[in-house]
């Protein structure tokens, strides 16, 4: 009844992590086209620069957000209420020395920065004061993480991912509407501004009443904070090589091609990071636990045959849109954006989307690596990818600029999941890789490049958006079709069944476990392990 339990929750979280994930996929595609034209190539450029930078302060929370989530939930679930306040007085007090410090740095640092990314120089007054807005906005981000932390460790998914659709829908409408009003790059990195300090207070005030006994103020806890960090330093490692390898083309591209290359870039690596977002991440989300759970009461034979079917089904979830990308990359550029778009951001999008095919399935090692307890091998496989991507991207970005740019993501893929996969199966699951690869990717690759040449043929026939979306659909179908029949034996076959019925039964907003519910949803988990 337990582990029934387990797996309804495994499920409705997944599903509360989509839902915003899809929303914001949709307002993303619809707005983006009206925000690049208004604010031109050069400004939208300036925009993703700051975004990227964001990405990289992000590590500077010493992984301590993770651990605040962990041991909130730890002494919650003993209902050490004085604890509790201890783990949050001492991350508060961390998180605003560190916010204080970044916002001071980009402040003074801005206008270096600007100058080391080539800024135009019509751009460059305006970057720097993008940059310092955009640092004051991370800093408030910072301390707001204490506190979004508290639903999370107390797994109210339903109120984070309420909020987050609220919010977000804000940034995404209101960005829209002072753009339309005429105004430019400056509001709408202000209104991001605004929207922080009211994301801080609104976390706030959930936090408060989730856990009335909660004294919000600053005070360092010195035994606390060597708690703490004694599991955080693990994951800052982890994050900043992460966040390395998300970012480090870009700032290779901004810093030695025009900042038009850099909005040619993040177009079409938005679109992969969106896919990767919705399918393989948040099937993280599910398959963590499980094999969690596995370590601890299987047989190393059955991790084996559960880390092939998760490889073979998140593969077989991210190959059509990769067909797509990769064959109606450019067509959907053009009728998406404009010409110039789809003549420079056509191939990236394409070479991104066979190094999705790669990047996708390795989220199964990750979760393998980590949830078996060898997550330093994971560690190492992420720092050579890094390395491989920034070596190639120093060499390929000036001659090439984005298409350079895409080609080094590509490299370090090509190089690190090949690694990780290999170090994963000798080293936790004492499994042949041959004999793995044979048996999870063979026949759906198959069926990938047999469904190719189908997109291949129905190219010449799109003339507009209607044949664009029709001859999508019938390569979807083609290849759900053989890899539903020719890719899944009879037990895969049951696991996406198991999942359809338990997706189904969250978006219904079923409140209860209900007669029936019960079975389908722990046979997804039986299923899979």
């Amino acid at each position: 009844m337990q582990s029934q339990r387990r797996a309804h929750r495994v499920i409705s979280n997944a599903i509360y992590n989509l839902i915003p994930q899809l929303w914001f996929l949709a307002l993303t595609v619809f707005t983006t086209p009206f925000v690049l034209h208004r604010l031109g190539v050069d400004a939208y450029g300036i925009l993703s620069i700051v975004a990227i930078v964001a990405g990289y302060l992000a590590f500077l929370d010493l992984g301590l957000n993770l651990a605040v989530i962990k041991f909130i939930a730890a002494h919650d679930a003993k209902d050490e209420s004085d604890q509790i306040n201890r783990v949050v007085q001492t991350a508060l007090f961390v998180f605003l020395l560190m916010a204080m410090l970044t916002a001071a740095s980009l402040f003074f640092l801005s206008g270096l920065l600007a100058r080391m990314l080539k800024v135009p120089a019509g751009f460059e007054a305006e970057a720097v004061v993008v940059l310092r807005l955009g640092g004051l906005s991370f800093a408030v981000n910072l301390v707001m993480g204490v506190f979004s932390a508290v639903p999370r460790a107390l797994q109210r998914f339903d109120i984070v991912n309420r909020l987050n659709i609220v919010l977000g829908t804000l940034q995404i409408v209101v960005t829209v509407i002072l753009l339309a009003l005429g105004f430019g790059l400056l509001s709408i990195v202000g209104w991001g501004c605004v929207l922080s300090v009211i994301s801080l207070i609104m976390y706030t005030a959930i936090a408060r009443r989730l856990l009335p006994t909660l004294r919000a103020w600053p005070r360092f806890d010195a035994k606390k904070f060597r708690e703490l960090f004694g599991f955080s330093s693990y994951v800052m490692a982890s994050n900043f090589t992460g966040v390395a390898a998300s970012n480090s083309e870009k700032l290779i591209l901004g810093g030695l091609a025009p900042i038009a290359q850099v909005t040619f870039y993040a177009v079409p690596f938005n679109i992969i990071q969106r896919v990767l977002t919705l399918i393989p991440s948040n099937l993280f989300t599910v398959l963590f636990p499980a094999f969690s759970a596995m370590s601890v009461t299987d047989k190393r034979e059955t991790w084996q045959d559960a880390y092939i079917r998760a490889f073979r089904v998140i593969f077989i979830a991210v190959a059509p849109v990769s067909i797509l990308s990769i064959v109606f990359g450019a067509d959907l550029l053009r009728f998406w954006i404009d010409d110039s778009m789809s003549q420079n951001g056509g191939p990236v999008l394409s070479v991104l989307a066979i190094a999705m095919m790669i990047n996708a399935p390795a989220y199964v090692c990750v979760t393998v690596g980590q949830s078996l307890g060898r997550p330093a091998l994971v560690a190492a496989a992420q720092v050579v990818h890094l390395i491989v991507l920034v070596l190639c991207g120093l060499i390929l970005v000036p001659s090439y600029g984005a298409l350079g740019a895409a080609l080094a993501w590509l490299s370090g893929n090509i190089i690190g999941i090949p690694l990780l996969l290999v170090l994963v199966n000798r080293y936790v699951l004492e499994f042949n890789t041959a004999r793995m690869l044979k048996d999870a990717l063979v026949r759906p690759l198959l069926a990938a490049i047999v469904t190719a040449l189908a997109a291949l043929a129905l190219r010449p026939l799109i003339h507009g958006v209607v044949s664009l979306a029709s001859a999508s659909f019938v390569v979807t179908m083609v290849y759900l079709s053989l890899a539903y029949l020719v890719s899944l034996d009879a037990r895969d076959r049951d696991i996406v069944k198991s999942f359809i019925v338990g997706y189904r039964l969250a978006f219904l907003g079923v409140p209860k476990v209900a007669k029936g519910t019960n079975e389908n949803v722990e046979s997804a988990e039986v299923h899979l392990v």
